[in-house]
């Protein structure tokens, strides 16, 4: 997830810049939406599988849409942010969990 934000990130300071690069991050962009798209698992994802589903359909719609370009990557960069934020959040309960699992079995 943190390298699709990247990418955006990438994305639009190429698009305001004009370069025809940015069409490359876009389409890499893309290519990591359908990633992360084609590897939820549906039956043990349950709604938030379903959610996300639905959220990488709609921000592949809008980073292949040419008009206005660089207002559909600033959306798509803000729809990814809060799950980069949520996937570091759901990372460090892990790492705390595992520790903390770890420390009960020494003691």
């Amino acid at each position: 997830m943190e390298g699709l934000s990247a990418r955006l990130a990438l994305a639009a300071k190429l698009e305001k810049e004009g370069s025809p690069a940015a069409d490359l991050a876009v389409n890499k962009s893309l290519s990591i939406i359908s990633y992360l798209q084609n590897n939820l698992d549906m039956a043990q994802g349950g709604e938030i599988a379903g959610n996300l589903q639905n959220l990488y359909v709609y921000m592949g719609g809008r980073l292949r849409q040419r008009a206005d370009r660089g207002a559909a990557i600033d959306e798509v960069h803000g729809l990814v942010a809060p799950l980069v934020d949520a996937w570091a959040q759901l990372s460090k309960g892990a790492e705390s969990t595992a520790t903390t699992s770890s420390m009960q079995m020494v003691a």
